[in-house]
């Protein structure tokens, strides 16, 4: 099956660590599905080209995929090609361009419950959980536990909370946070002198073994944001325990899922998320953490994918 994924591909970007993960999946569970990433993200980049293939694939972000609207799918279907779409952008209630492109798709995957699109052709699968790596430790020079979290370090994801929290019951914190400047790295520092920061874009099988090296990870994010969180994932992917503000909407998904709603230690403030640090026990994986990541795992996500890629064609 010749699959023409729109996306972007191997750059930093979280659309294209979701293609990525979406690619291996798919083919680890069914080997004779091929993948064709299309980098050009305008529709005639499909449309302009007449190669034969089999099922399009839109990796949906409305910042990157704004051009596409729903006559392109349309036309693309008058050739006999089924269009999929994961779109990336659900909100509450969704909006009018979510419900249209999900309408007039053949199928369409989001990331969060819904109650106003098509329940027929659109599935509600959380993304993937990335498989374990072999913690990574970092060499501190005294015995303190450490906090793990990652992102790109926009203002709503509160590392400077991170920084006072960590600082106040002894523990370090370690960010890998992609493009951070000179000046917000010496900013965390000057709350928290205990403080390791990447702010390259790290490896993702790299990334995981570090955050592994951690005592856990906290996502206390605050913003109204749309879709899921994509950064928790990665923690939940070091199996180790995992803080989250439950008032972050991006945490919808994982809040209302029995699972995930009883193993994530939901906290309502920052003040309550110091006080679980305060009283962890620390272990080499958390059991709930490890349940969560099977569930979800992207080797599950893969085959739902695969087995929806041949129902289409």
């Amino acid at each position: 099956m010749r699959v023409k994924l729109v996306t972007t591909w191997e750059v930093p970007c979280g659309i294209s660590e979701h293609s990525y993960y979406l690619v291996e999946s798919v083919q680890a569970a069914d080997a004779a599905i091929v993948h064709e990433p299309v980098t050009d993200l305008h529709p005639r980049a499909i449309l302009d080209d007449r190669a034969p293939f089999d099922l399009l694939v839109l990796n949906y972000h409305a910042g990157l995929h704004s051009q596409w609207r729903p006559e392109h799918i349309q036309a693309v279907q008058h050739r006999g090609i089924p269009v999929l779409c994961v779109f990336h952008d659900t909100g509450v209630p969704n909006s009018d361009l979510c419900k249209a492109i999900c309408e007039v798709a053949d199928a369409a995957v989001v990331h969060e419950p819904f109650d106003d699109l098509p329940g027929e052709t659109v599935h509600y699968w959380r993304m993937g959980v990335p498989g374990w790596q072999a913690p990574l430790l970092q060499r501190w020079p005294d015995p303190r536990p450490v906090l793990g979290s990652i992102g790109f370090p926009f203002p709503w994801k509160h590392y400077e909370q991170l920084a006072m929290i960590t600082a106040t019951i002894g523990w370090a914190l370690f960010l890998i946070a992609p493009n951070a400047t000179g000046e917000q790295v010496e900013a965390w520092r000057q709350l928290n002198p205990h403080l390791v920061v990447r702010t390259d874009f790290v490896p993702r099988d790299e990334a995981i073994s570090m955050l592994a090296g951690c005592d856990a990870t906290a996502f206390m994010f605050v913003c109204h944001n749309t879709g899921q969180s994509a950064s928790v994932l990665q923690g939940v992917a070091a199996r180790k325990p995992v803080l989250a503000l439950s008032t972050c909407r991006q945490m919808r998904a994982l809040y209302q899922d029995p699972l995930g709603r009883e193993t994530i230690r939901w906290c309502a403030t920052f003040e309550e998320g110091q006080q679980v640090l305060r009283h962890l026990s620390i272990q080499r994986v958390d059991p709930g953490i490890v349940a969560l990541a099977q569930q979800d795992s992207w080797g599950a996500v893969g085959r739902r994918y695969a087995e929806l890629y041949r129902s289409l064609v």
